[in-house]
């Protein structure tokens, strides 16, 4: 049979390669799917049909065996193991007229081929097991892909017959198996009655066995024999149809109790004088089985194409998730407006001192550090002897003790707004996307979540980045150089301030609210140094609003990272997890092998 399928030739080629390499990659991407088992459910949701049938019809006739393997199958009570005796001539798989009685399926292969059944190769998706009875094959206790296998003189060593479980049993260990007929049989032979040719499960079993490939033979059993066979016709004629079969040779079996017990019936084609026995016999093995061998190719192509898509696309809603929560953090951090603390003041004031003259700044050195011990003598001048109140001013530590605390609410809130739209868009997702984020989410401690944000945004002290202090002193230096007479009119009554008090007693009078200038004149050079730092301040005001701009954008981004950070990937770890097993590539190299199929099937 070496000519018998020339795309499955077992030489190296490149129909081969395509074959056995989608189906172990296809294996390799299921078993790195294991960890997320509903994920792995939603992937190969629908798959397992053209799954089992390229796992279990395709790679193993690669080998080019010619072996035809004829299942006998059907609903319960429908008579299989009577049929699957009756073609062998002898009583070999236990059967019972009233019950269900054969748990796991019986293969009979000519005595050539027994050993090499008995050693799995010819239904690898089984465990075979050698039949010493037949009410072996009813022992419940075995394990459920138990295959038992027999030998008999009658087979030729091209045909090979399989008797099977109920189709439609009620036991779900039966389900599995009848798949694996269905993937594993070249021919089946539909075995109906009078009271199952209808029945749903049954009929949908058949019609899918020939829609991927299947030979399916329809035999009535316990049929009446009245007017030709008219009910039975009939009967028949309707399976066919709701089967979507074509060109179905029928046969039929009349009914008689003694059946089970004498073996001498034969099975007769409706229309044709030939005996199931005989029919099967004489198929073309090499024809059948390159015929089923390319239609099952045909569908397992056209089915994983379909698979391909739905993943490939899935691995796209899942790759764009993360950047979509991203966009949406720096959508809700670009209403944050943080506010320089006093880092940044001193930034400004260093900067303003630094274009004074060498002299100017030793001066003001000094004047500042008297400004600091006279303080608590103006506080005693204005309460003891002008009778004032005096405002206790606030400290540096507490004006930036609120300034963090405004702040740090301002944050809180954003985050957990952001903290809802995460919760909200769980239960509006898909099943599959949503069910992966929602295992993170709902391990998600939002209220520790939230403070992470706070402390990654605003961290210890509301530092500034050595690129925006570069920018102030890039913007002061601009003006200063842009602003020659401004400038000269600062440096000379920075000047004036410094070395004549007297100048500035009125301004510093009034500065001071209500202090008179008499009592000041003793204060005014110390303070000269700060009134003229408050004074380039109002000729920056015009730009302070630029100015602070990238420290805030700055501030911002950082928000957003952070929500992103501490809330969004936390709450994606099994989506990126997930999106981290379609980024090995599985996805293109299945459809690498499977383009090698397809032009394997189209050069055939």
């Amino acid at each position: 049979m070496d000519e018998l399928l020339h795309i499955a030739d077992t030489s190296e080629n490149a129909f081969q390669e395509g074959i056995l390499g989608f189906n172990e990659l296809l294996c390799a991407f299921s078993d790195a799917l294991e960890a997320h088992p509903r994920l792995r459910a939603a992937v190969f949701d629908g798959c397992d049909e053209w799954r089992r049938l390229l796992q279990h019809k395709l790679v193993p006739q690669l080998s080019g065996d010619g072996c035809l393997v004829v299942a006998v199958a059907g609903g319960t009570n429908t008579g299989k193991s009577t049929i699957f005796n009756l073609l062998l001539g002898e009583r070999r798989s236990a059967a019972c007229s009233t019950a269900a009685a054969t748990c796991a399926p019986v293969l009979a292969t000519s005595v050539f081929r027994h050993e090499s059944a008995l050693h799995g190769s010819m239904l690898p998706e089984f465990a075979a097991v050698a039949l010493d009875a037949p009410e072996d094959a009813t022992r419940y206790e075995m394990p459920e892909e138990t295959l038992w296998v027999t030998a008999s003189s009658v087979l030729p060593d091209s045909l090979a017959l399989l008797d099977t479980p109920d189709v439609d049993s009620i036991e779900k260990r039966n389900w599995s198996v009848a798949d694996h007929i269905r993937a594993a049989g070249d021919v089946i032979v539909a075995v109906l009655t009078p009271e199952k040719y209808k029945d749903a499960r049954v009929v949908d079993f058949f019609r899918q066995a020939h829609a991927s490939g299947r030979l399916v033979v329809p035999v009535m059993n316990k049929a009446n024999p009245n007017e030709n066979f008219a009910a039975p016709r009939a009967q028949l004629a309707e399976f066919i149809r709701d089967a979507a079969l074509e060109n179905a040779t029928c046969f039929a079996l009349s009914f008689d109790y003694d059946v089970e017990h004498t073996m001498r019936h034969e099975i007769h084609a409706l229309d044709e004088d030939i005996s199931l026995a005989d029919y099967l016999r004489g198929l073309d093995v090499a024809a059948i089985k390159r015929s089923v061998y390319r239609d099952t190719l045909e569908y397992v192509l056209f089915e994983s194409a379909q698979f391909l898509e739905r993943i490939g696309s899935l691995h796209q809603r899942l790759a764009a998730i993360a950047p979509s929560y991203r966009k949406r953090a720096y959508t809700l951090a670009s209403v944050y407006n943080p506010q320089p603390g006093e880092e940044m003041g001193k930034l400004l004031h260093d900067q303003i001192r630094a274009q004074r003259s060498r002299v100017v700044r030793g001066i003001a050195r000094v004047n500042d550090t008297a400004l600091r011990g006279l303080q608590p003598m103006a506080t005693f001048v204005k309460k003891r002897v002008l009778g004032m109140p005096v405002v206790q001013k606030m400290s540096d530590a507490e004006r930036m003790a609120l300034l963090r605390e405004h702040q740090q609410h301002h944050i809180e809130r954003i985050a957990n707004d952001f903290a809802s739209v995460l919760l909200e868009s769980v239960r509006d997702m898909e099943p599959v996307v949503g069910g992966l984020m929602r295992a993170g989410v709902d391990e998600l401690d939002i209220g520790m979540a939230v403070d992470r944000t706070v402390a990654s945004v605003l961290g210890d002290s509301m530092e500034l980045s050595d690129a925006f202090k570069e920018h102030v002193m890039r913007t002061i230096s601009n003006w200063w150089r842009e602003n020659p007479a401004q400038r000269r009119f600062l440096i000379e009554l920075d000047a004036l301030m410094v070395f004549a008090p007297t100048a500035i007693a009125m301004p510093v009078a009034v500065f001071s609210a209500g202090i008179g200038a008499p009592e000041l004149l003793a204060l005014a050079g110390p303070m000269a140094g700060e009134f003229m730092a408050r004074i380039m301040e109002n000729k920056f005001a015009d730009q302070w609003v630029g100015l602070l701009q990238p420290w805030q954008q700055e501030q911002r981004d950082q928000l957003a990272e952070s929500l992103h950070d501490c809330l969004t990937t936390p709450a994606l770890s099994a989506v990126s997890d997930a999106e981290a097993i379609f980024e090995q590539g599985y996805i293109e190299k299945l459809r690498s092998y499977w383009e090698l199929c397809q032009t394997g099937f189209q050069e055939s």
